[in-house]
């Protein structure tokens, strides 16, 4: 039975292999993780942001008055 060396060079990209090796299995636990840990996302940000400075709705917004002071 013959022993292959095994250099310096070699063991360090293996070592790397198993940090690889272990960073994706880390990856896909979380991946495949039920989904209910993450809120799911049932509005746009525009919609949620809407109204974050006040109240109204949209049909109170004119984009016309709204912008004209910018056209000056």
């Amino acid at each position: 039975m013959s022993v292959t060396p095994v250099t310096p060079e070699l063991q360090q990209v293996v070592a790397r292999l198993d940090t690889i090796i272990h960073e994706l299995e880390g990856l896909r636990r979380q991946l495949t993780a039920p989904a209910a840990q993450a809120a799911p996302l049932t509005t746009g940000l525009v919609d949620r942001l809407y109204g974050a400075a006040g109240t109204g709705s949209r049909a109170e917004s004119d984009p016309y008055l709204d912008w004209s002071r910018f056209a000056e």
